[in-house]
């Protein structure tokens, strides 16, 4: 079920903005402190801001927006098009 859940979330973020990535692996300062809770008087804790596996998305939110805007015009999209146009050619005869 996990796998399902990350490869959703996986899908979300490939389909938005880099705005939109972001808000969704980010919380806002003010809610971060309102979930904070002391380790010693709880075992289930809610990650900090210091979570590696955030920064970690984070850090894949950010790549994933420069690959994008980065192979915007480039030789990626134009072999894409190049390769719709020949699907294109052979279904039209």
């Amino acid at each position: 079920m996990q796998v399902a859940e990350i490869l959703s979330d996986l899908a979300s973020l490939g389909v938005c903005d880099h705005g939109a990535a972001l808000d969704l692996i980010s919380m806002h300062p003010c809610l971060i402190s309102a979930f904070r809770v002391d380790p010693a008087q709880s075992s289930n804790t809610v990650r900090s801001t210091d979570d590696p596996e955030l920064a970690r998305a984070k850090d894949l939110v950010h790549l994933h927006h420069s690959v994008k805007i980065s192979r915007a015009d480039g030789p990626l999209n134009r072999g894409l098009l190049e390769a719709r146009n020949a699907v294109r050619r052979a279904f039209e005869g």
